[in-house]
């Protein structure tokens, strides 16, 4: 709101020069209200542009009023297509990085899923296949506790805990 409020004020060139926020009803940009927030009056401006798109605002504030000149405006104009260029660097570094986290996490739960069908469809001993399974469960999951439960009918359910002796006890007799 007090971004958009200020942004409606910028001119045709991309910038912005507001002497005092006060008369004209704005305030700065802030998560949370400060004292040495609300001592902001004069804000310069430039919006970030790289290849046509709008990247950014980059707003500075001062504490005096009418703080900023023509000067600092051009002066603002002429730093404004470096400043651009870091922050598009920066914002695709960290899209770079999310979509890296979010493969890795993705191939983690597959190598996980192929641990465990590995270990149960390679282990011709069906409680070596369950501890094996449960120990992983544990290690990767960070789980204290494992139990399973079967359908044993249309309204008939078993349950095991990993602990169990006789994995087997609860399997249906065919």
């Amino acid at each position: 709101q007090h971004v958009n409020g200020l942004v409606a004020r910028a001119d045709e060139d991309g910038t912005l020069i507001v002497g005092d926020l006060r008369p004209v009803g704005l305030s700065w940009p802030a998560y949370r209200e400060t004292r040495a927030l609300q001592r902001i009056h004069a804000v310069l401006g430039v919006r970030l542009t790289v290849a046509g798109g709008d990247a950014a605002w980059l707003l500075l504030g001062g504490a005096a009023a009418d703080l900023y000149r023509e000067i600092d405006r051009a002066l603002l104009i002429a730093v404004a297509p470096v400043v651009a260029l870091r922050v598009h660097g920066l914002r695709m570094a960290l899209e770079a990085e999310v979509s890296r986290i979010q493969a890795a996490n993705q191939m983690a739960g597959h190598s996980r899923a192929a641990r465990i069908a590995s270990a149960l469809a390679g282990t011709p001993d069906w409680a070596d296949a369950i501890r094996s399974f449960v120990q992983d469960v544990r290690d990767s999951l960070g789980y204290s506790e494992v139990r399973w439960i079967l359908r044993t009918g249309e309204d008939e359910y078993a349950v095991q805990t990993a602990a169990d002796p006789r994995p087997d006890a609860w399997h249906p007799v065919l």
